[in-house]
């Protein structure tokens, strides 16, 4: 059984228990770029007290979290190729997650505070960068935005408006707070969710189902092997919190989840 706190009309903390151990599961939702998100992970992990706290985080993304710098240049280049402006760019890269932002500096930083363990608990941004270029072409993000036969028109109308605050941001922080207050509420992320996975299925795995799954197997076992029965903190991106939730049940109640395999290692940070 599960119970869900809705914290704001956009955000969600939900509060999971497992069916056969001790503890609560505190799985939090953020936007990115967002300092009300970032404000909601410091309240959750100060007032739990959790023995961990899993982070929306490889290594590589740490390091370019303190660089502030993990996307390759061929990647973004291809934004600006788009007609986007710098500060265009920036803002999508924050929002569509691949440039970590507060939410998760508060959350390493509330950990160390509080004493929990961080744990990593991110697919290699390798790998999942390796997939992407596998499975999408430039030519297939220009469908995408542009396309009317390739998604609805309620499609259509959210990446517009997207596409409208970022190609005419003159503050990055300004155009990503307000792009995720459009992504992050439920029926805007359903919607684009929904087209994008139904027009770039292989994509669409790559950077969210894969990294659901991963995320998912490493809270199990961090709950079954490690928190000894007290509470733990997931902080991940928004477009992760449900697919991860849903994970998380079904593996605890019967799941095939040894984790066997590189790809599923993850590191705990003392």
């Amino acid at each position: 059984r599960r119970q869900v706190f809705i914290l704001s009309r956009r955000r969600i903390t939900s509060l999971m228990r497992h069916p056969r151990r001790d503890g609560e599961i505190y799985l939090v939702g953020t936007s990115h770029v967002s300092m009300k998100s970032s404000k909601e992970v410091e309240d959750v992990i100060t007032s739990v007290k959790p023995s961990h706290v899993m982070v929306e985080l490889c290594e590589r993304r740490l390091h370019g979290m303190k660089m502030n710098s993990i996307l390759p240049p061929s990647i973004e280049s291809l934004f600006e190729r788009m007609g986007l402006n710098k500060n265009a760019v920036e803002a999508l890269v924050r929002a569509l997650g691949f440039r970590q932002g507060r939410d998760m500096a508060i959350a390493i930083e509330t950990a160390q505070k509080t004493g929990a363990q961080l744990i990593l608990g991110d697919v290699a941004i390798e790998e999942t960068i390796r997939a992407l270029r596998q499975a999408i072409k430039p030519q297939d993000l220009g469908r995408i935005a542009f396309s009317g036969t390739s998604i609805d028109t309620r499609t259509m109308r959210i990446g517009a408006l997207v596409w409208s605050i970022a190609k005419n941001a003159s503050s990055v922080q300004d155009a990503a707070e307000r792009i995720s207050e459009v992504l992050m509420t439920q029926d805007n992320f359903e919607i684009l969710s929904s087209s994008l996975e139904a027009a770039l299925p292989d994509a669409y795995n790559a950077l969210v189902h894969e990294r659901d799954e991963h995320m998912a197997r490493i809270l199990l076992d961090t709950v079954e092997q490690k928190a000894k029965g007290k509470p733990v903190v997931a902080v991940v991106g928004y477009a992760h919190r449900l697919g991860l939730e849903r994970r998380f049940h079904r593996l605890a109640n019967g799941g095939a989840h040894k984790l066997s395999s590189s790809a599923c290692s993850y590191t705990l940070i003392r």
